[in-house]
């Protein structure tokens, strides 16, 4: 009897039919409009997009067990389903020569066994992935988690800002006894780009443009609460002092971000609050600005979807940001003209504006004194970026009232 798979009512799921001897149809449920849907599966070297997929099963991939997946993307924001079908019934009776060896072995045209062999190699500086089998199957890496690709090759190729230590494939033969080699290869980048040698005074423009404005700084690598940690730092300024334009300090390009409504130290829903990633000219070197209230038009243009509406600040540190569209932008250049929450009220008195402005700096290189902990995703001491005249300024203005992992910021 033909093998279906049962669809959830709620959430991304789908439903495959073996609908005749050799080919397999499937169907999306639970996926929203405006997405992304890519199709694969072990049983096709092709791939579909749409929310259907109807395919022949290819004869040197048939197996006893059929797995079908469905990878559903937003920007850069992406899950997978997969689900099994029972193809053994197509899996032929005889002819198959099973390994008795360490070793995975499979059939070749004369009835002999071929030995499988798999190597990978990459190389450095041109970041180029490459991997070869002696004969054909599916391969999966940890550069593509939840994508497949068939053959007997692979190869993928780095881009910029892709940072890994250790790469991992995955080889699986397509014919019976369906072994699989794994492959894991430790990894040097060296960083691309224009780098200075020092980055001691690299930040040529503070990115409020008063900087006596600022009132009280946070350091960076911060242990909140056992579940949030903060990575960045901030910059505060008096209440009320919202209206203050932001710059960004060096030459960048602007690729992240995300946009949401946090609830204020008022206790009720503020105004919205615009997150900013951005990657500069020398490679792994990254800048966040965030709770900027007001954003230059053109900026404010590239943010396509509503705000997340979020209950605590620590909500607000669960993501929900996206790919933009890349927006290069040069040192000293204008960002925005308001931070913070200018409707938030202090708490016992009759202010408003709660003004301050998030701002952490990323070194996936670790070429600054940057964090340890893997959930600060390589965070760095921001202070010595800046002039050594900055540099002591925001020193005399920090406060240290919760824990921090210690030796990043001497």
């Amino acid at each position: 009897a033909p093998a279906t798979t049962a669809a959830p009512v709620l959430g991304l799921s789908v439903e495959c039919t073996l609908v005749v001897e050799d080919q397999i149809s499937c169907q999306a449920f639970g996926y929203q409009e405006d997405s992304q849907l890519t199709w694969t599966s072990t049983a096709s070297w092709a791939y579909n997009v749409g929310e259907q997929w109807q395919f022949v099963i290819h004869d040197e991939l048939i197996g006893p067990v059929t797995q079908v997946f469905l990878e559903e993307c937003h920007g850069s924001d992406c899950e997978t389903v997969e689900t099994s079908i029972d193809t053994s019934a197509l899996v032929p009776t005889s002819g198959v020569v099973p390994s008795t060896t360490s070793s995975p072995t499979a059939a070749d045209e004369s009835g002999g066994v071929v030995e499988l062999t798999v190597g990978c190699s990459f190389d450095e500086p041109n970041r180029h992935l490459s991997c070869e089998a002696s004969h054909g199957g599916n391969w999966e890496s940890s550069l593509e988690p939840g994508r497949f690709s068939g053959g007997n090759t692979y190869e993928y190729r780095l881009g910029w800002g892709e940072m890994v230590e250790e790469i991992s494939v995955q080889f699986t033969e397509g014919l019976a006894p369906f072994e699989s080699v794994t492959t894991n290869l430790k990894v040097a980048l060296q960083p691309r780009g224009d780098c200075p040698d020092d980055f001691s005074g690299w930040f040529t423009t503070f990115p409020l443009d008063d900087l006596e404005l600022v009132i009280e700084v946070g350091p960076p690598v911060r242990f909140v609460t056992e579940e949030v940690l903060k990575g960045h730092g901030y910059f505060r300024a008096p209440w009320g002092q919202n209206a203050v334009d932001v710059r960004l300090p060096v030459d960048a390009t602007l690729y992240n971000g995300g946009s949401y409504v946090p609830m204020g130290l008022s206790g009720e829903l503020v105004d919205v609050q615009y997150r900013l990633k951005f990657r500069t000219k020398c490679e792994g070197l990254r800048i966040r600005l965030d709770h900027i209230e007001e954003l230059i038009p053109e900026i404010a243009a590239l943010f396509t979807r509503e705000p997340q509406i979020y209950g605590s600040t620590a909500a607000a540190q669960l993501g929900g940001d996206y790919d933009l569209p890349l927006f290069e932008m040069k040192e000293g250049d204008l960002v925005g003209t308001s931070i913070g929450m200018p409707s938030d009220a202090e708490p016992g008195t009759t202010e408003r504006g709660n003004a301050f402005m998030d701002f952490g700096v990323y070194d996936d290189f670790h070429r600054v004194p940057t964090a340890q902990d893997p959930r600060f995703t390589n965070a760095a001491c921001y202070y010595d970026f800046f002039s050594p005249d900055i540099a002591a300024y925001l020193r005399s203005k920090t406060l240290i009232n919760t824990p921090l992992e210690e030796d990043v910021c001497p």
